[in-house]
């Protein structure tokens, strides 16, 4: 892997500089977790879109031989949350089927699980569900 500069780009490297905020209650359908620019604190950042796949290091602003990853849904927890693909901003949400909250019926997974910024499914793909 060649490491370069960063050079400016609106991306995120690092998670040195988000903040996440609560909005909505937890436990519903409107609870959301959403990231700002930790030096703006409004500047609404894309999980999805906005964060590098290749992690920057925040001091030397160099790419280093490490992927970012952001966790859906943290080791040891239970309720279905991911990134809002359909919404502003890309905030995470509590999945839901049918108006449910959704939560995985056999208890606690024992990973983290969520995905790497800027890989994207394939749209042509139709799943069965």
């Amino acid at each position: 892997m060649t490491m370069e500069k960063r050079g400016g780009s609106l991306s995120h490297g690092s998670n040195s500089s988000l903040h996440n905020l609560v909005d909505g209650e937890a436990d519903t359908l409107e609870y959301r977790i959403k990231t700002v620019d930790k030096d703006s604190k409004s500047k609404v950042v894309s999980l999805w879109h906005d964060i590098s796949l290749v992690h920057i290091d925040p001091v030397s602003e160099l790419a280093t031989p490490y992927l970012n990853f952001v966790c859906e849904i943290p080791k040891f927890s239970r309720k279905k949350y991911e990134i809002a693909t359909d919404e502003e901003g890309n905030p995470i949400k509590q999945d839901s089927k049918k108006g449910q909250l959704r939560e995985f019926k056999k208890g606690d997974i024992f990973f983290n699980y969520g995905c790497f910024p800027r890989t994207w499914e394939d749209p042509t793909f139709i799943h069965h569900d």
